[in-house]
């Protein structure tokens, strides 16, 4: 079940960065939002990437996979501070 959650988070955050390249392909957002957003690229690919692995990891770790849950949601909620 845990597995689960986390393949669908981590298709979730996979469609919110296909919704994000789009915009910025077609230039729908002002350039100042990419310049502040290119701060804050790496921490998205490395939240993306501990999401893959909480797949593996929850067969292994429930608590383990729930702080990785809870680690990357609040970095991605503090990000703007």
């Amino acid at each position: 079940c845990v597995a689960l959650l986390s393949l669908c988070y981590f298709i979730t955050n996979l469609f919110f960065s296909f919704i994000y390249w789009y915009a910025r392909s077609n230039n729908l957002a002002n350039p100042e939002f990419w310049k502040q957003s290119k701060k804050n690229a790496w921490l998205s690919i490395i939240v993306l990437l501990l999401l893959l692995g909480c797949i593996p990891l929850s067969y292994y770790s429930v608590p383990l996979t729930y702080t990785v849950f809870i680690s990357g949601f609040s970095a991605h909620l503090l990000k703007k501070s």
